[in-house]
């Protein structure tokens, strides 16, 4: 796997404060914005090999991006966060007699974003189901999984005279592996509607999250790793219309 990356963690976003959370003097703006370059979360394994046939990881939420904005009076947020997102996975299933061996790996990076009001209030901006604040927005997501059902390599059945009596003690493994890294870059639009005036503090939060598992011989491996890379967030005040659907327009 590749060094520069922390083994199932991520490298994360350390972002310009755009001013003090408690500043008097900090203008009302209509929009507030925050640059990022990679920030290193730390490491968390997330590997399983025969000694240790299951293994999951789990970052938490870390915040990833902060920035304020001042409303002056009732208003909505509308937020773009905008972030690089890989995923690297490695199984290698390991077989012989005839019996199957599957290896599986995992990765995933979910945001969301976290608004502390004047008050002291925290909440999480939208799409968030009500009292599941854990689930943020899914920006990458891979399931990796790998079986083999080999005989083995009969090169030690051979007997000195060339006769050729299987067992399998004598059979060696065969082995597959697969290895996929991919890095891409996306962008979801959060909303914080009614935010009190005042000063708020926007936090983006990102969560990485790995799993690896053997089954089978449990002779193979599996390696997963999630992280995020450089990115950007914009804090724009808004007022939006509610319930403006009209249903459906005539075109004619």
């Amino acid at each position: 796997m590749t060094k520069w990356v922390s083994v199932f963690a991520a490298a994360l976003l350390a972002l310009v404060i755009a001013a003090p959370a408690h500043s008097a003097s900090m203008p009302s703006s209509k929009a507030a914005a925050a640059l990022g370059e990679i920030y290193a979360l730390g490491t968390a394994a997330a590997e399983a090999n025969p000694g240790t046939p299951v293994n999951a990881q789990d970052t938490g939420w870390v915040t990833i991006a902060r920035s304020h904005i001042k409303t002056p009076s009732l208003k909505d947020l509308s937020f773009d966060v905008a972030m690089q997102c890989g995923i690297n996975t490695f199984t290698s299933a390991v077989s012989k007699g005839g019996n199957k061996d599957t290896a599986v790996a995992t990765g995933a990076v979910t945001v969301r974003v976290k608004v502390t009001t004047p008050d002291g209030g925290v909440r999480y901006a939208v799409p968030n189901e009500e009292g599941k604040v854990d689930q943020g927005v899914t920006y990458c997501s891979r399931v990796q999984e790998l079986s083999a059902t080999f005989q083995g390599i009969i090169e030690g059945c051979i007997a000195a005279d060339g006769t050729i009596n299987i067992t399998d003690d004598c059979l060696q493994p065969e082995e597959v592996s697969l290895l996929l890294k991919t890095l891409s870059a996306g962008s979801f639009n959060f909303l914080a509607p009614d935010v009190p005036p005042g000063i708020q503090m926007i936090e983006v939060q990102a969560r990485g999250q790995a799993s690896s598992a053997l089954f089978g011989s449990q002779l193979g491996s599996a390696k997963g790793e999630a992280f995020v890379g450089v990115g950007s967030m914009r804090v724009e005040t808004i007022r939006m219309i509610k319930n403006a659907d009209l249903g459906p327009i005539d075109l004619e």
